[in-house]
């Protein structure tokens, strides 16, 4: 592993979390992710979320994405059955 790049190790890290989520959910069939992308490259990102997307119809999960970023949520929207939350905070000077 000390030869792969960060973004490589956290796909693959990624990866392998699914798959154990997959064996070992006995419960509700619900998947939060809080920025679970914020370390990769928007390619490296567009591949996770095809690897969301893949997993979801596989496995038939809810997905819940908390994240600060537009682009993600629509792209997890687009592909994915999934809720999404902007995170956010306003400021005293926003009303």
């Amino acid at each position: 592993m000390e030869h792969l790049s960060a973004g490589a190790r956290d796909t693959f890290y990624f990866a392998a979390r699914l798959a154990l989520a997959r064996k070992h959910a006995t419960g509700p069939r619900i998947l939060v992710l809080d920025e679970p992308f914020a370390t990769l490259d928007r390619e490296r990102e567009r591949r996770m979320v095809g690897l969301l997307r893949d997993f979801q119809k596989e496995a038939d999960w809810q997905i819940v994405l908390l994240t600060k970023e537009p682009e993600l949520k629509e792209m997890m929207a687009e592909q994915c059955s999934a809720t999404t939350v902007e995170l956010g905070c306003s400021s005293a000077a926003d009303g």
